[in-house]
């Protein structure tokens, strides 16, 4: 077989036979083999006095800025790209230099990029919705569904659904084994289980681009419904604690089904399913192996951190081989360190209100014939966080929405390529823009009364799902993985869907 440059996916054709060994598709491609050594070796060794270096740089000629969070904003969440920028950085450092009087490497701009990770937040680029109908230059690529290759990514195998099973049963395990340490006897959702439940309206605007028109946002309408806060942590944890947020909305269709969208606050996720898993066991052995040391040498808290921290990348670096995520330890030990420092500075972002994140999918979705993933934008410009030490984002949403609405704008991202928007592996954010859609509305309530409360209580008790929708199904090995991994952990916590 070889590449068929008309299908949409970039798969092999069956109409022609090359002479050489079969090309696979792309979207299994494997991940890269270690990137080349560093262009130069760092020069700065302080961070901080390198990032007021640059500072005073940028005071001066604010394109390089621009140049440099541009570089940020594609290539901060695959360290492939990172060591793989060549010249282009090079090119940004030397003017870096010329123009400060003092060298900079490219080097030091991955150090610098890398830690102050934390205070860029996600950045997404929006196409403008005006009065008139919406319009595109070029119409995202349709899928055929009855495609074997395009089946892979909607359809789990026998044996994918046998893994993802077992994957779901050792969730589950983790969230009894947890409730059983806390001494509670109704577990926690697996992930983000404490949070906040509110009322919310979901609106669908009627001037959108035609070929964005399928299912839910075929005609517009409004629908009524509710919206959960939350931090991502499987216990519940102080709201100050570094964490990623998580909002989740549920509402009735125009078709009568429950619909379902969840998203966080962090753009970049992991490859596959496999690689959830391990890095899920990793943190686990974590923990494990932190209690272990404690329980033999009380008060060494130094002591604990590093059998955790040892543990975890052990744990990570062998359940990647084993998983064949990677192909060698070298590799492995990229990758994990990647994972956990990406993961680390996105907890450490600062996050005022709940109400002024940007919250994305971070996987795809089917939209008619064509596949998205979506995200939702705050239209409020600042929060007030105030209230208490433990609780100033569940005080700030509750302040403002007892005086006004707080609204979202919710927009779809199209899958265009293999290279730009890869639909089997989630590590890094697609490079195409949102076609905004509709708006989510969480209306003027007050949070403390006795309706509202019985409400947040009612939606606790509630189970949300990607796989909650009557036609925006998931699409990717992750999307499959988590209808049974969502469906056993509500079992595991007596939860129903949204409206049952």
């Amino acid at each position: 077989m070889i590449p068929d440059s008309s299908h949409p996916l970039g798969f092999p054709s069956t109409a022609a036979v090359a002479p050489a060994s079969p090309t696979p598709p792309v979207e299994t491609a494997r991940i890269p083999n270690p990137p080349p050594a560093l262009p130069a070796q760092q020069s700065w060794n302080n961070v901080a006095s390198l990032e007021s270096y640059l500072q005073k740089v940028f005071a001066a000629n604010p394109a390089l800025k621009e140049q440099l969070d541009a570089v940020a904003q594609r290539n901060m969440n695959d360290p492939s790209s990172l060591y793989s920028l060549g010249s282009g950085l090079d090119a940004l450092a030397a003017s870096i230099s010329s123009i400060g009087g003092q060298s900079v490497t490219a080097t030091d701009l991955l150090g610098y990029l890398q830690a102050t990770r934390s205070q860029r937040p996600p950045t997404l680029q929006w196409l403008k919705i005006d009065s008139q109908p919406a319009t595109s230059q070029t119409k995202p690529p349709e899928l055929n569904w009855a495609d074997p290759n395009v089946q892979a990514l909607i359809e789990a195998t026998p044996e994918q659904q046998q893994k993802f099973i077992a994957f779901a049963n050792e969730h589950a395990a983790i969230q009894k084994r947890v409730a059983q340490k806390m001494g509670v006897e109704q577990p926690f959702r697996g992930q983000h289980a404490k949070g906040v439940g509110l009322s919310a309206t979901f609106e669908v605007y009627d001037n959108i681009p035609e070929y964005a028109k399928a299912g839910l946002f075929a005609n517009g309408g409004k629908f009524k419904g509710v919206a959960r806060f939350s931090g991502s942590a499987g216990v519940p944890d102080k709201e100050t604690a570094p964490d990623a947020r998580g909002f989740a909305i549920a509402f009735i269709g125009p078709d009568g089904k429950e619909q379902n969208f969840l998203m966080t606050n962090r753009e970049g996720f992991f490859k596959n399913a496999d690689e959830v898993m391990v890095m899920v066991r990793a943190k686990m052995a974590g923990g494990m192996a932190k209690e272990k040391y404690l329980a033999e040498h009380p008060g060494d808290l130094a002591g604990a951190e590093n059998a955790l921290k040892g543990a975890t990348m052990a744990t990570a670096v062998k359940g990647m081989v084993t998983a064949g995520i990677v192909g060698t330890e070298a590799e492995a030990v990229q990758r994990a360190g990647f994972l956990f420092t990406r993961s680390a500075a996105d907890a450490q972002r600062p996050v005022q209100s709940y109400l002024t994140e940007t919250y994305i999918s971070n996987m795809p979705i089917k939209v008619g014939n064509r596949v998205a993933r979506f995200a939702v934008r705050p239209l409020t410009s600042d929060g007030l966080n105030k209230g208490t030490a433990d609780k100033p984002l569940t005080a700030d949403l509750t302040n403002r929405l007892a005086k006004e609405d707080a609204e979202f704008e919710f927009g779809l991202q199209f899958y265009e390529s293999p290279d730009t928007t890869p639909l089997n592996d989630a590590t890094n954010p697609w490079a195409t823009p949102f076609v905004p859609v509709g708006r989510v509305t969480l209306p003027k309530q007050d949070l403390t009364s006795a309706e509202s409360q019985a409400l947040a209580k009612q939606i606790d008790d509630t189970s949300f799902s990607p796989w909650n929708t009557s036609e925006h199904t998931p699409v990717g090995d992750i999307g499959l993985a988590r209808k049974p991994i969502y469906e056993t952990s509500a079992g595991v916590r007596n939860a129903c869907p949204y409206g049952f």
